[in-house]
């Protein structure tokens, strides 16, 4: 089926051409045309091979034309949209091809019957797993729930591991000869108070166990104690297969010794990695390269606000976007190093040896590929102020998309709603009051209680 059809009436005209044959219903090829999420080659496979029928079975078939909208609809599922189409009108053609096409019942309806529902999009399913960080998860998990449900695409639920054990006490260095005694008794004391909470914890960790299958994407908000054998199992089966992944900010941090997890993340940082975990990755002359120097992988100096640049304009995650845009108050994470295996740098921010920074344009949104699952790697976000400006916002959502369904289907932000002279800041729509106040109180953002800026400074306007 040929829609937005222009120019002569001929074999391949100028067309959106949705495919009608077995195996292959519900996708949709560019015929010199143009759309926003579709890439330049070809066009986009079907969202739900099973919504089709087995052969010889009659499909119902529907294409919701919409402005510059199209919305392709299987049996009553929706498998394909492309949105910014150019051509954005025309007309409705019919093509076979090698054989008979067959129909029956075929009609066109005009937008005055009422369509919304058949428009929305299933929302993806998405787990947010927190419960041990260095950073303060308590603060960033119900932001960037709030993030990720604002779009209207996804739908989120959060998985708390058991808690972390209590730290080991730290020696000074040159330490006195009290203070060593001191440290050998607080050690002491400590192994005790560690074993305890083993002891009483060893049922809560053999409970935890989330079914990764049920998601359309996993987003870690976590950097902390190993987990059980099984469950690290099951997450890499599920990535292998095809699922989801986000690593988010200091989730970076985690499993130094898992091969697995660092080929997923491609880069990390931090918990004794070196030159050793693999190399860290520069834009230099303009183009990437792989630096082998040796050296302790992950650093940062104080956080402060930066310019984050775009270096990969076709992927769906960063097509259409401005090309440099400020970022909030945030760490600038810096010499990551790792397999960094089949990994794309999208985008990069430069840091400033004035900052305490390396003096390197540093990757901060990656994605890798890891079996037939997709990972999304986006390395800002420290803490909420940095979470509230439109550039962390529109990728973090879109990246999320891209994750779980390797296409990205939501808008482009208005151009001027990201702007690389000053942070434009997204906040909670006034429905969004009491979650925001309740995030504050549930969780203590005490920074914003001492000082109200960002999200606390809306909820008490």
């Amino acid at each position: 089926m040929f829609l937005h059809m222009n120019g002569p009436d001929k074999v391949w005209p100028k067309t959106f051409e949705c495919q009608g044959a077995h195996g292959h219903q519900g996708e949709v090829f560019c015929l010199g045309t143009k759309a926003m999420n579709v890439p330049e080659k070809g066009g986009f496979k079907s969202m739900d091979a099973a919504a089709e029928k087995p052969l010889g079975e009659w499909n119902t078939y529907e294409s919701i034309c919409k402005g510059d909208t199209i919305t392709v609809m299987l049996n009553g599922k929706v498998v394909n949209r492309l949105t910014g189409c150019v051509p954005s009108s025309g007309r409705i053609g019919f093509q076979s091809e090698n054989g008979a096409w067959e129909a029956r019942r075929v009609t066109i309806k005009p937008f005055s019957i009422k369509i919304s529902s058949l428009l929305e999009t299933p929302r993806l399913k998405v787990l947010i797993i927190d419960g041990q960080n260095g950073h303060d998860w308590k603060a960033t998990t119900p932001v960037l729930k709030w993030i990720l449900e604002e779009c209207g695409r996804l739908t989120v639920d959060v998985s708390t591991t058991p808690p972390s054990g209590p730290n080991a006490p730290s020696l000074p260095k040159n330490a006195t000869t009290e203070q060593q005694a001191a440290h050998e008794t607080a050690m002491a004391k400590w192994k005790i108070e560690k074993d305890e909470f083993i002891l009483s914890n060893i049922n809560p960790w053999k409970q935890w166990r989330p079914n990764f299958a049920n998601y359309d994407v996993i987003v870690m908000n976590y950097a902390g104690d190993r987990w059980r054998e099984e469950v690290r199992s099951s997450f890499t089966k599920y990535v292998q297969n095809g699922g989801g992944l986000v690593i988010y900010h200091a989730a970076n941090n985690s499993f130094p010794e898992w091969p697995e997890y660092n080929e997923m993340m491609g880069v990390g940082g931090w918990g004794g990695r070196n030159e050793k975990s693999g190399p860290m990755i520069r834009w230099r002359d303009g183009k990437f390269i792989r630096d082998e120097t040796p050296g302790p992988g992950g650093t940062h100096g104080p956080a402060h606000e930066y310019v984050v640049e775009i270096r990969d304009f076709e992927h769906p995650i960063t097509k259409g976007l401005p090309k440099r845009w400020m970022h909030s108050f945030d760490e600038l994470y810096s010499k990551l190093r790792g397999p960094a295996k089949n990994l794309t740098v999208l985008a990069t921010a430069y840091a400033d040896p004035a900052k305490q920074g390396s003096g390197e344009h540093e990757p901060m949104l990656m994605t890798i590929n890891y079996g037939q699952g997709r990972v999304f790697h986006n390395a800002l976000g420290h803490m909420p102020k940095s979470m509230e400006d439109v550039g962390f916002i529109v990728t973090m959502q879109r990246g999320i998309e891209w994750a779980a369904t390797g296409r990205v289907t939501l808008p482009l932000p208005k151009p001027e709603d990201i702007s690389a002279e000053k942070i434009i800041r997204r906040l909670p729509k006034q429905n969004n009051f009491l979650h925001t106040l309740e995030c504050v109180i549930k969780h203590g953002m005490c920074d914003h209680l001492a000082r109200p800026t960002g999200w606390l400074e809306w909820a008490i306007k």
